[in-house]
């Protein structure tokens, strides 16, 4: 007799993993660099190098992504698994990284940029959109590889020495750049951890208002970490940079915008 239970596969659908995590770059019609976190990215095919990602078309990166076809790919280490959370917030368009405090650089072969703090970057064509559920499907041909330089000396250190397999070249490297993963949801409120996939102690999130929904006003300000006139100040700050969105009509906005973020994040104790 079976000592198994039947179950609605979408509610098994995290046991499906680990998912490491991805800091996603493209531009939208205005010039604004956007950004956003992504678990749900895997590669497709060695040869020629495919990857696949899924985002959610309500997304402002993908609306970006139907009507540029370019995006660049950011692996993040455990050194900026803070700023890798900031990024993941329910952020204004086009200010994530600067309140981040991540930086970037111009890519060789497409508009969106590279963000310098990451690892790896790998700038890349969209060959194929699908919508088979609620994610869109996305297939990107990566045309240029950026890779840190000690990353690349720990490569080539490798690659002059004799082993059985590719793994055993490779694990070893994986695990120095503490490459982070989506650790799961946290609960009150939803929040989103990420970490090191080995070592449950070194997460980032599950403090308050680390929230995705557009509520996460609010419940900030409901549990004192936003007094009433910081969130306002906030609110109002986001809704005149949201009627434009133009960096240079609206850098003074921007600014502003960034500051507050800024102030808000030193303030929280993120875990």
């Amino acid at each position: 007799m079976s000592n198994k239970i039947t179950m609605q596969p979408k509610i098994g659908m995290s046991f499906i993993g680990p998912r490491p995590l991805t800091i996603l770059t493209t531009i939208d019609s205005k010039e604004n660099v956007t950004s956003m976190t992504a678990a749900l990215t895997m590669p497709a095919s060695i040869n020629p190098p495919l990857l696949i990602l899924g985002i959610s078309p309500q997304r402002q990166t993908m609306k970006n992504i139907v009507k540029n076809g370019e995006i660049v790919l950011n692996i993040p280490s455990y050194s900026i698994a803070k700023q890798a959370w900031i990024v993941g917030m329910n952020l204004p368009n086009g200010i994530k990284l600067d309140v981040a405090g991540l930086t970037t650089t111009p890519s060789i072969e497409i508009k969106p940029p590279i963000i310098n703090e990451c690892y790896i970057n790998y700038e890349c064509e969209v060959v194929n959109l699908q919508q088979p559920g609620d994610q869109m499907i996305i297939t990107v041909k990566p045309i240029v590889m950026h890779i840190d330089l000690t990353l690349k000396n720990m490569i080539q250190e490798k690659q002059g020495k004799k082993s059985n397999s590719l793994f055993d070249n490779y694990k070893d490297i994986r695990k120095k750049m503490k490459h982070i993963y989506f650790a799961g949801f946290s609960g009150e409120p939803l929040g989103m951890d990420i970490g090191l996939l080995e070592e449950k102690d070194k997460r980032v999130g599950g403090v308050p208002p680390f929230n995705q929904s557009k509520k996460w006003f609010g419940e900030a300000t409901g549990r004192g970490i936003l007094s009433p006139s910081e969130s306002e100040t906030l609110k109002q700050l986001c809704q005149q940079w949201k009627k434009h969105q133009n960096p240079e009509e609206n850098k003074d906005i921007r600014k502003k915008l960034i500051v507050e973020f800024k102030n808000f994040f030193n303030n929280l104790k993120i875990t």
